[in-house]
């Protein structure tokens, strides 16, 4: 009979771990987001997380860390990953200069994101490389993927910074860089 006690205490602390934890489910899609890159949602269950348990340090220093993300143009690359997002659906280039391709991927990615995300070109070119004829035919492509073609083709390179993305002539190229860049 001393043993009935104990066997109840034990099935009590089963049940007990093996109750999901709400906190700690939290927590873990708030991870999940962060690691995904969708900084928004992972703030937003972190928050949750503090509503429910105001001293949990985890997110607290997640918190924080977004909160430095964001500072810096979001998590490794912000503006290159919310680029990534964006799927052009489609582009058409025939003999378009470097130039006017740039302009309209400017302009597509503002009406993609509805105006939420703006691109600034930096172009460090010569004026004969700006003028390079690009003909490019793509359906349902990622924004980057898009630039990565563009790129490919008139021999550019580009690197995204903080508030604009830089396109410089790719290692090799036989034109020789500006001494004033262009911006767009």
């Amino acid at each position: 009979m001393k043993f009935l006690p104990f066997l109840s205490c034990a099935l009590l602390a089963l049940h007990v771990q093996a109750a999901p934890d709400p906190v700690q489910a939290l927590l873990t899609e708030a991870q999940v987001a962060h690691a995904r890159g969708d900084l928004e949602l992972a703030k937003a269950k972190y928050q949750s997380v503090l509503q429910m348990d105001r001293k949990n340090i985890t997110a607290t220093a997640y918190l924080k860390r977004i909160q430095v993300e964001e500072a810096k143009g979001g998590k490794g690359g912000g503006q290159e990953k919310q680029l990534a997002r964006l799927i052009v659906p489609a582009v058409q280039f025939r003999d378009a200069e470097l130039s006017a391709a740039l302009d309209y991927l400017k302009q597509t990615a503002s009406k993609l994101s509805e105006g939420k995300q703006a691109v600034n070109f930096v172009v460090q070119v010569p004026e004969a490389q700006a003028k390079t004829p690009i003909t490019l035919n793509l359906t349902n492509v990622p924004f980057t993927e898009v630039l990565r073609y563009v790129g490919d083709l008139a021999s550019v390179s580009f690197s995204f910074d903080p508030y604009a993305i830089t396109v410089r002539p790719k290692a090799g190229a036989t034109a020789a860089a500006t001494s004033e860049p262009v911006a767009k």
